[in-house]
């Protein structure tokens, strides 16, 4: 089968090239994707689990700047032990351990518990800052243990991306909207039709 290009003239002084549509919707779709992933990971959205352990790194504002990790333990109904443990990125500092946790340096993770119920905290946090340098998408990981069993690992956020120091929240607004801009350019750019 054997295709062919031809420009069709939709607007005076415009030509535009078709693109096929199913094309053009996986574009979309990206560009979207890209956008939505920016803005979650602006705003710090995250899904609470019907039972288990979800964090949250909201509070994350950028390269050098301490914030806290806020993870919130939801234990299935009749636990009687749950212990937490959480992994920063390597090379981070901690400070500010909620609820008598501790930093194994060894590890490099964070520890709670056990907690015996019923004094199982609903939340449990921990400062952390980033190095100097530090840059790009870093990544937490954690487990949750209830009554000696893991459960599956902390959900909820679980990277947050450490812009080029010069790069502030509102740079990363712009960023956004730049990026959306640019998916309209290209969205309005000539199309090609397959004929």
């Amino acid at each position: 089968m054997k295709q062919t290009l031809r420009l069709v003239r939709s607007r005076p002084f415009r030509d535009r090239v078709r693109v096929a549509p199913r094309l053009q919707d996986a574009m979309a779709r990206r560009y979207i994707s890209a956008i939505t992933f920016i803005l979650a990971a602006m705003t710090g959205t995250a899904k609470a689990n019907a039972q288990g352990a979800t964090r949250d790194l909201s509070q994350f504002v950028g390269p050098t700047s301490t914030f806290t990790v806020t993870i919130a333990v939801n234990p299935p109904a009749g636990t009687s032990v749950v212990g937490v443990e959480e992994a920063p990125p390597s090379g981070w500092t901690v400070s500010v351990i909620s609820n008598g946790g501790t930093f194994d340096a060894g590890t490099g993770k964070v520890k709670w518990g056990p907690f015996f119920d019923p004094a199982i905290p609903p939340l449990v946090s921990y400062d952390v800052t980033p190095p100097p340098g530090s840059v790009g998408y870093e990544c937490f990981t954690g487990t949750v243990s209830f009554g000696g069993a893991s459960a599956p690992n902390i959900t909820g956020d679980t990277c947050v991306l450490v812009p080029v120091p010069a790069v502030t929240e509102w740079g990363m607004a712009i960023m956004a909207l730049m990026m959306l801009c640019g998916a309209t350019v290209l969205i309005g750019r000539p199309r090609v039709a397959a004929t």
